[in-house]
Protein backbone atom coordinates (compact mmCIF):
# COMPACT_ATOMS: atom_id res chain seq x y z
CA UNK A 1 0.00 0.00 0.00
CA UNK A 2 2.99 2.73 1.11
CA UNK A 3 6.33 2.98 -0.87
CA UNK A 4 9.46 1.53 1.60
CA UNK A 5 10.02 5.67 2.08
CA UNK A 6 6.46 6.32 2.75
CA UNK A 7 6.57 3.55 5.38
CA UNK A 8 9.99 4.94 6.94
CA UNK A 9 8.63 8.46 7.44
CA UNK A 10 5.55 8.21 9.04
CA UNK A 11 8.09 5.60 11.50
CA UNK A 12 9.84 9.14 11.87
CA UNK A 13 7.81 10.97 12.31
CA UNK A 14 6.28 8.98 15.32
CA UNK A 15 9.36 9.35 16.56
CA UNK A 16 10.46 13.13 15.72
CA UNK A 17 7.04 13.92 17.37
CA UNK A 18 7.57 12.38 20.92
CA UNK A 19 10.82 13.90 21.26
CA UNK A 20 11.60 17.41 19.80
CA UNK A 21 14.00 18.95 22.18
CA UNK A 22 16.98 19.11 19.99
CA UNK A 23 17.65 21.94 17.46
CA UNK A 24 18.31 20.00 13.72
CA UNK A 25 21.27 21.51 11.66
CA UNK A 26 21.58 20.12 8.27
CA UNK A 27 21.16 20.31 4.86
CA UNK A 28 23.67 22.74 2.76
CA UNK A 29 22.62 25.79 5.32
CA UNK A 30 20.05 25.58 7.68
CA UNK A 31 19.42 28.91 9.19
CA UNK A 32 16.15 28.43 10.99
CA UNK A 33 13.60 26.69 11.52
CA UNK A 34 10.90 27.32 8.17
CA UNK A 35 6.88 26.88 7.23
CA UNK A 36 3.66 27.10 5.25
CA UNK A 37 0.21 28.52 4.22
CA UNK A 38 -3.40 27.73 3.14
CA UNK A 39 -6.42 29.95 2.82
CA UNK A 40 -10.14 30.37 2.92
CA UNK A 41 -11.43 29.85 -0.75
CA UNK A 42 -9.06 28.43 -3.92
CA UNK A 43 -10.93 31.17 -6.32
CA UNK A 44 -10.84 34.32 -4.00
CA UNK A 45 -6.81 33.66 -3.49
CA UNK A 46 -6.57 32.36 -7.68
CA UNK A 47 -7.63 36.41 -8.16
CA UNK A 48 -5.17 38.22 -5.40
CA UNK A 49 -2.52 39.48 -5.98
CA UNK A 50 -1.50 41.71 -2.84
CA UNK A 51 2.14 42.04 -4.11
CA UNK A 52 2.13 44.27 -7.08
CA UNK A 53 5.93 44.29 -7.29
CA UNK A 54 6.42 40.18 -7.14
CA UNK A 55 6.09 39.17 -11.05
CA UNK A 56 5.06 35.60 -11.91
CA UNK A 57 7.86 34.85 -14.17
CA UNK A 58 8.82 30.75 -14.43
CA UNK A 59 10.36 31.86 -17.71
CA UNK A 60 13.82 30.89 -16.10
CA UNK A 61 15.50 28.83 -18.97
CA UNK A 62 15.00 25.97 -16.86
CA UNK A 63 16.85 26.59 -14.15
CA UNK A 64 17.12 27.68 -10.59
CA UNK A 65 16.49 31.61 -10.90
CA UNK A 66 19.57 33.61 -8.78
CA UNK A 67 18.36 35.53 -5.90
CA UNK A 68 19.64 39.17 -5.89
CA UNK A 69 22.99 39.93 -4.93
CA UNK A 70 22.77 42.91 -2.16
CA UNK A 71 25.60 44.78 -1.22
CA UNK A 72 22.96 45.73 2.06
CA UNK A 73 19.55 44.17 2.17
CA UNK A 74 17.00 46.83 1.16
CA UNK A 75 15.57 48.67 4.17
CA UNK A 76 11.69 48.28 3.10
CA UNK A 77 10.07 44.83 4.74
CA UNK A 78 7.90 44.78 1.71
CA UNK A 79 10.42 44.36 -0.88
CA UNK A 80 12.07 41.73 0.84
CA UNK A 81 8.33 39.99 1.21
CA UNK A 82 8.42 40.49 -2.62
CA UNK A 83 11.38 39.40 -3.20
CA UNK A 84 11.25 36.33 -1.36
CA UNK A 85 8.23 35.55 -2.71
CA UNK A 86 9.62 35.67 -6.73
CA UNK A 87 12.59 33.50 -5.47
CA UNK A 88 10.51 30.79 -3.78
CA UNK A 89 7.87 30.46 -6.82
CA UNK A 90 9.81 31.12 -9.96
CA UNK A 91 11.08 27.85 -9.90
CA UNK A 92 10.52 24.99 -13.38
CA UNK A 93 9.97 21.69 -11.74
CA UNK A 94 12.30 20.62 -14.59
CA UNK A 95 15.35 22.63 -12.94
CA UNK A 96 15.76 19.36 -9.75
CA UNK A 97 16.07 16.59 -12.47
CA UNK A 98 19.08 15.01 -12.85
CA UNK A 99 21.98 16.88 -10.57
CA UNK A 100 20.11 19.51 -10.47
CA UNK A 101 22.83 22.23 -11.32
CA UNK A 102 22.17 25.56 -8.89
CA UNK A 103 19.79 23.67 -7.08
CA UNK A 104 22.26 24.51 -3.81
CA UNK A 105 22.90 27.79 -4.28
CA UNK A 106 19.11 28.43 -4.33
CA UNK A 107 18.59 26.76 -1.58
CA UNK A 108 21.08 28.77 0.28
CA UNK A 109 19.81 32.03 -1.15
CA UNK A 110 16.61 31.30 0.31
CA UNK A 111 17.01 30.38 3.62
CA UNK A 112 19.07 33.73 3.86
CA UNK A 113 16.47 35.86 2.75
CA UNK A 114 13.93 33.87 5.03
CA UNK A 115 16.48 34.66 7.55
CA UNK A 116 16.09 38.38 7.15
CA UNK A 117 12.25 37.94 6.66
CA UNK A 118 11.73 36.67 10.04
CA UNK A 119 14.47 38.73 11.75
CA UNK A 120 12.82 41.95 10.79
CA UNK A 121 9.36 40.42 11.73
CA UNK A 122 7.64 43.35 14.09
CA UNK A 123 4.40 45.04 14.88
CA UNK A 124 5.16 47.26 12.04
CA UNK A 125 5.90 44.68 9.29
CA UNK A 126 2.92 42.31 10.40
CA UNK A 127 0.66 43.05 7.20
CA UNK A 128 3.10 43.08 4.94
CA UNK A 129 4.24 39.33 5.97
CA UNK A 130 0.90 38.33 5.93
CA UNK A 131 0.77 39.18 2.43
CA UNK A 132 3.80 37.69 1.54
CA UNK A 133 2.02 34.57 3.11
CA UNK A 134 -0.86 34.83 0.52
CA UNK A 135 1.63 35.84 -2.30
CA UNK A 136 3.14 32.70 -1.81
CA UNK A 137 0.30 30.44 -1.90
CA UNK A 138 -1.53 32.26 -4.41
CA UNK A 139 1.97 31.57 -6.52
CA UNK A 140 2.19 28.25 -5.84
CA UNK A 141 -1.81 27.54 -6.14
CA UNK A 142 -0.69 28.82 -9.55
CA UNK A 143 2.33 27.20 -10.16
CA UNK A 144 2.67 24.23 -8.35
CA UNK A 145 -0.73 22.56 -7.30
CA UNK A 146 0.27 19.39 -6.17
CA UNK A 147 2.50 21.29 -3.48
CA UNK A 148 -0.57 23.80 -2.94
CA UNK A 149 -2.85 20.90 -1.69
CA UNK A 150 -0.72 20.50 1.18
CA UNK A 151 0.32 24.02 1.61
CA UNK A 152 -2.93 25.20 1.65
CA UNK A 153 -3.41 23.68 5.12
CA UNK A 154 -0.57 25.45 6.96
CA UNK A 155 -2.44 29.04 7.35
CA UNK A 156 -5.34 27.26 8.10
CA UNK A 157 -3.78 25.25 11.10
CA UNK A 158 -2.11 28.08 12.25
CA UNK A 159 -5.02 30.05 12.36
CA UNK A 160 -4.47 32.62 9.56
CA UNK A 161 -7.16 31.43 7.14
CA UNK A 162 -9.61 34.32 8.11
CA UNK A 163 -6.76 37.32 8.46
CA UNK A 164 -5.81 35.44 4.83
CA UNK A 165 -9.23 36.14 3.06
CA UNK A 166 -9.70 39.62 4.36
CA UNK A 167 -5.99 40.15 2.64
CA UNK A 168 -7.53 38.49 -0.73
CA UNK A 169 -10.85 40.27 -0.73
CA UNK A 170 -9.03 43.71 -0.29
CA UNK A 171 -9.75 44.30 3.31
CA UNK A 172 -8.12 45.62 6.08
CA UNK A 173 -6.56 43.49 8.85
CA UNK A 174 -6.62 45.29 12.65
CA UNK A 175 -2.78 46.34 13.04
CA UNK A 176 -0.98 45.33 15.76
CA UNK A 177 -0.36 49.02 17.52
CA UNK A 178 -1.62 49.06 20.62
CA UNK A 179 -2.29 45.96 21.36
CA UNK A 180 -1.64 43.84 24.61
CA UNK A 181 2.06 42.07 24.81
CA UNK A 182 0.66 38.47 24.84
CA UNK A 183 -1.25 39.06 22.24
CA UNK A 184 0.56 40.54 19.95
CA UNK A 185 3.80 37.66 20.67
CA UNK A 186 1.01 35.13 19.86
CA UNK A 187 -0.36 37.08 16.90
CA UNK A 188 3.46 37.34 15.37
CA UNK A 189 4.77 33.58 16.20
CA UNK A 190 1.65 32.52 14.02
CA UNK A 191 3.21 34.10 10.92
CA UNK A 192 6.31 33.26 11.49
CA UNK A 193 5.38 29.43 11.69
CA UNK A 194 3.45 29.72 8.66
CA UNK A 195 6.22 31.64 7.09
CA UNK A 196 9.08 28.41 8.24
CA UNK A 197 7.10 25.68 7.01
CA UNK A 198 5.87 27.53 4.36
CA UNK A 199 10.02 27.88 3.55
CA UNK A 200 10.38 24.13 4.50
CA UNK A 201 7.59 22.55 2.18
CA UNK A 202 9.03 24.87 -0.86
CA UNK A 203 12.09 24.28 -0.72
CA UNK A 204 12.26 20.35 -0.64
CA UNK A 205 9.47 20.37 -2.92
CA UNK A 206 11.36 22.04 -5.97
CA UNK A 207 15.06 20.50 -4.94
CA UNK A 208 14.14 16.84 -5.26
CA UNK A 209 15.33 15.13 -8.36
CA UNK A 210 12.36 13.27 -9.50
CA UNK A 211 8.42 13.35 -9.12
CA UNK A 212 8.20 10.14 -7.20
CA UNK A 213 10.30 11.76 -4.83
CA UNK A 214 7.99 15.15 -4.02
CA UNK A 215 5.02 12.77 -3.68
CA UNK A 216 6.43 10.85 -1.55
CA UNK A 217 7.51 14.27 0.53
CA UNK A 218 4.16 15.57 0.20
CA UNK A 219 2.34 11.90 1.17
CA UNK A 220 4.21 12.12 4.49
CA UNK A 221 4.05 16.34 5.03
CA UNK A 222 0.17 16.31 4.65
CA UNK A 223 0.40 13.99 7.83
CA UNK A 224 2.60 16.08 10.12
CA UNK A 225 0.63 20.30 8.66
CA UNK A 226 -2.96 18.03 9.16
CA UNK A 227 -2.12 15.45 12.42
CA UNK A 228 0.88 17.40 14.41
CA UNK A 229 -0.01 19.61 17.55
CA UNK A 230 1.20 23.19 16.85
CA UNK A 231 3.80 23.29 19.35
CA UNK A 232 5.14 20.51 17.65
CA UNK A 233 4.93 20.80 13.84
CA UNK A 234 7.75 23.11 12.72
CA UNK A 235 10.15 20.95 14.06
CA UNK A 236 8.59 18.19 12.86
CA UNK A 237 8.47 18.82 9.14
CA UNK A 238 12.16 20.54 9.88
CA UNK A 239 12.85 16.51 10.37
CA UNK A 240 10.45 15.71 7.55
CA UNK A 241 12.05 17.97 5.15
CA UNK A 242 15.97 18.77 6.19
CA UNK A 243 17.06 15.20 7.78
CA UNK A 244 14.81 12.73 5.78
CA UNK A 245 13.79 14.41 2.44
CA UNK A 246 16.32 16.96 1.87
CA UNK A 247 18.09 16.43 -1.48
CA UNK A 248 21.34 14.92 -0.34
CA UNK A 249 20.40 13.92 2.89
CA UNK A 250 20.99 10.04 2.93
CA UNK A 251 24.41 10.34 1.23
Amino acid sequence: FFSDKQADSAMLLVSAAASLSFSLIAGPSVHTPLAATSCRSAAALATADPLAAARLSTGTDGKFPPWPEWERPPAEYEELVATFVEGATTVPLGASAGQGVGWEEWADGGFSVHLLLTRRLSRQTYIAALDGLLGLVVRCQQTYPDLYAVLKFVPKKNGLNPLLARRADGKEVAPLDGGKPREVRRALDDVQRALEQSWLLVAAYLTLPTAEDREDLLWSARTVTEKVKTDQRSRSLEVLCLAFFWRGADE
